[in-house]
C-alpha cells in the first residue's frame, strides 16, 4: 500500500522552519496590520506559530539525537585510540616470542589494523580484530606469548 504524503509547500524541508521564521518575523514586526486586516491575526496566533515552527525545526533537524551521535562519535574515537596502546604491546610480544620468523606483523594483521584506525574505519578495525585474535589463538602456544598475553585480554 502506498502512503501519499500531501506536502503545503514547495521546498526543502530543512528550508521550511527558516522560511516561517521569516514570515513570523514579518508578523510579528507587522502585527497590528494584520490584526486590522483579520482578527485571527493576534499574540495567540503569533506564539501558536512560532510554536509550530520550532517543533517542524526539531522534526527536521533533532538536537537531542545530534548530541547522543556526538557522544557515540567522541566514545568510539576514544576506544580507537585506547587500542593503539594494546596494539604496541602487541607489536612487542610477538617480537619478545620472535614470531617474526614464522608470521610478519602485517600477515599477523597489525598494519592493518594500525591503517584503520588512522583512518577511523570501523569496518576495517573489526576485520583486523579478528584476524589478529584468530592468530593470537593460533599462535598462543608459543611460550613467549604465553607468557605476555594475558596483559592484552583487553583485545579478546
Amino acid at each position: 500500500m502506498d502512503i501519499i504524503h500531501l506536502r503545503d509547500y514547495s521546498c526543502k524541508d530543512e528550508e521550511l522552519a527558516p522560511i516561517c521564521n521569516y514570515a513570523a518575523l514579518g508578523l510579528n514586526r507587522d502585527l497590528a496590520d494584520f490584526s486590522t486586516f483579520s482578527p485571527n491575526f493576534n499574540n495567540d496566533y503569533l506564539t501558536g506559530f512560532k510554536t509550530r515552527i520550532l517543533n517542524a525545526s526539531d522534526l527536521v533537524e533533532p538536537q537531542s539525537e545530534t548530541q547522543e551521535l556526538k557522544i557515540i562519535t567522541l566514545r568510539f574515537h576514544s576506544t580507537l585510540d585506547g587500542l593503539i596502546d594494546l596494539l604496541n604491546r602487541l607489536t612487542g610480544y610477538i617480537n619478545l616470542a620472535q614470531l617474526e620468523q614464522t608470521i610478519s606483523l602485517a600477515d599477523f594483521g597489525i598494519k592493518y589494523l594500525r591503517k584503520s584506525i588512522a583512518s577511523v574505519d570501523a569496518e576495517g578495525v573489526i576485520q583486523a580484530l579478528h584476524t589478529i585474535n584468530g592468530n593470537i589463538s593460533k599462535y598462543k602456544h608459543r611460550e613467549c606469548l604465553m607468557i605476555w598475553l594475558p596483559g592484552l585480554r583487553m583485545l579478546q
